[in-house]
């Protein structure tokens, strides 16, 4: 009896050790892949951004050539005049979260422009999701998504109430938008 419950000690802690070490690569996935993202973006590559958007926005927009062509607009908007995109960055993300058997985290972000010559940057999140325990991500930018029924935009089957829920940045708000000086 007690070799017994000593082998499921040993089978405890190797389960344990190993979930632990899933996650530990999970979040090394997330913050290579949110890094390689990020580069994409600062590249203006629309259509591997496309590739790597939430699949329900691709879907929703009609396809990955529909959502290069809205990206490549919205960069467009943002490059007139005197205005201009700097960058996009990502800070250390939220702890990872399971939810209906896949795997989410938000990712604190920051976006460097130009507005009238002055630089400015916007500190918001993006949701990133695996479906795959942590190999692959796709990211969303999280500024439209201010409470737990909103999500279910992009994770239909995401109940908060059964669920462990998912912190969003809010009441602060998606965005925050200082001037830097120079």
């Amino acid at each position: 009896m007690n070799k017994t419950i000593q082998l499921l000690n040993v089978l405890m802690l190797t389960l344990l050790l190993c979930v632990n070490t899933a996650h530990a690569s999970a979040k090394e996935n997330l913050i290579t892949q949110a890094n390689e993202f990020a580069e994409l973006v600062n590249a203006k590559e629309y259509t591997k951004v496309a590739f790597k958007l939430n699949p329900m926005i691709v879907i929703t927009m009609g396809g990955i050539s529909q959502a290069s062509d809205a990206i490549k607009h919205g960069f467009k908007a943002l490059d007139s005049g005197s205005n201009s995109f700097k960058g996009l960055s990502f800070k250390t993300p939220d702890p990872i979260v399971n939810i209906e058997n896949d795997l989410v985290a938000i990712i604190p972000s920051e976006t460097l422009f130009t507005l009238r010559d002055d630089l400015f940057q916007i500190d918001s999140f993006y949701i990133a999701w695996s479906s795959d325990q942590g190999k692959l991500w796709y990211f969303a930018d999280g500024s439209g998504f201010k409470d737990q029924k909103s999500l279910k935009f992009l994770f239909p089957n995401y109940d908060p109430k059964s669920s462990k829920p998912l912190k969003l940045p809010v009441p602060r708000g998606p965005y925050k938008i200082s001037p830097i000086q120079s």
